[in-house]
């Protein structure tokens, strides 16, 4: 019993995602990130090494597929990235719990998630660490003045928010089958939301109007590294385990 408890907080389903959410969102951004990133590790490796109490299944799939719908239909509306991140969260936790209810690997889905996850928060940082509090009335437009940041970020928020089907045709085809019809259908809707959202993100904080006022820095070539070789890692990861799962 206890295990759950941990299994939930560490990845968070409705209602125990608000309390998460809460906490997470007074923190300072470079602890708001480690916590983000240490707990989806965590949660996912104590999902390997325990098992969950098999009664409460069917009950954490509804609230896993619930948590999902109601988060992805609340970034529709987000214009803070710090919110973004907060509402996405619980999105990935959920289907972190679906993909280990349905038999899925666990370390693929770590594999596969943890280097895009990585990314996406340390670009985050980056930005945060420039301009404070990162909102689509402060800042806009950077792909003008920050390119290879830009690069990097729709790159890692695409890979974030397709996290339903970013494990290839086995989820899609194959194991998310083995969840009900109105789990499916609430899925798919879930994914066009976060999509739709994504891009939305991208459409005001890279391809916005420019403030010509604000100073700002790109990613220097050290970095650029650092996320080349993140993306590669996921890459050569999805690669792998779709060639795995073809054989």
């Amino acid at each position: 019993m206890w295990i759950t408890i941990l299994i939930l907080f560490l990845l968070p389903v409705f209602p125990i995602s608000m309390l998460v959410n809460k906490l997470l969102s007074v923190l300072n951004y470079k602890l708001f990130t480690v916590l983000i990133l240490t707990f989806f590790i965590c949660g996912n490796l104590t999902l390997l090494k325990f098992n969950i109490n098999s009664q409460i299944f069917q009950f954490l799939q509804f609230l896993a597929v619930f948590t999902i719908l109601f988060y992805s239909f609340r970034l529709l509306g987000v214009k803070n990235l710090k919110t973004f991140i907060l509402y996405l969260y619980p999105i990935i936790s959920s289907l972190a719990l679906l993909w280990y209810m349905i038999g899925g690997d666990i370390l693929e889905f770590l594999a596969l998630k943890t280097p895009i996850l990585i990314s996406f928060l340390a670009l985050y940082t980056f930005l945060f660490n420039q301009f404070g509090i990162i909102h689509q009335k402060s800042i806009s437009g950077l792909g003008s003045m920050m390119p290879r940041f830009s690069i990097f970020f729709v790159l890692s928020i695409m890979g974030i928010s397709s996290s339903m089907f970013f494990l290839g045709y086995e989820m899609l085809e194959i194991e998310i089958s083995k969840l009900p019809i109105v789990y499916g259908v609430s899925l798919v809707v879930s994914w066009i939301f976060i999509n739709w959202s994504s891009i939305r993100v991208v459409e005001w904080l890279i391809y916005g109007t420019p403030n010509k006022l604000m100073e700002c820095r790109d990613l220097d070539n050290k970095k650029m590294i650092f996320f080349i070789f993140l993306i590669l890692i996921s890459v050569v990861f999805f690669i792998f385990y779709s060639l795995r799962g073809l054989a």
